[in-house]
């Protein structure tokens, strides 16, 4: 085992445990909250930059601070539907249930996560010699794969 193997291990099983005290509601709302926040803020921030204009006079500052605005209060609104979604999980009793769906979402974003390590760790050719002796690399970037090309296909037919 080397610092590879250490590093990978470390963030799969890091981020399956800060995923189940978190919880699956939880994260899954931080992410889609994340990428709908992202996706709104480029659709919108420039025709919202205009109720700016009479504080900020600069049009890329005006533009800037519009995108953030409108990014962060989405955040916050998400923050709030997924707070509410886990205290209904909570007084449904399925607590359990959204822990350990929050362990499993962990431990997969963990291997994601390792796997774009590996990428980085490979492409730049950082540590060749202890890539080829990693015990892990070889199943993180099989695995990894997997979920990525699965991952692809559901969303082209969702796209669809």
């Amino acid at each position: 085992m080397n610092w590879i193997d250490i590093a990978v291990i470390t963030i799969i099983i890091a981020s399956g445990v800060f995923a189940f005290f978190k919880g699956f509601i939880r994260e899954a709302f931080s992410i889609i909250g994340l990428i709908v926040a992202t996706v709104l803020s480029f659709r919108f921030y420039r025709p919202f930059s205009i109720y700016l204009k009479s504080i900020i006079a600069a049009k890329p500052l005006r533009e800037f601070i519009t995108f953030l605005l409108i990014f962060f209060i989405l955040l916050g609104i998400v923050a709030l539907v997924s707070y509410l979604a886990k205290k209904l999980f909570q007084k449904a009793g399925l607590t359990f249930y959204d822990k350990l769906l929050g362990l499993l979402f962990g431990l997969v974003r963990g291997l994601l996560i390792a796997y774009v390590l590996v990428l980085i760790i490979e492409t730049t050719n950082i540590a060749p010699k202890d890539l080829k002796n990693s015990k892990t690399y070889y199943a993180v970037k099989k695995t990894a794969s997997l979920f990525i090309d699965k991952g692809t296909k559901v969303y082209k037919r969702i796209k669809k």
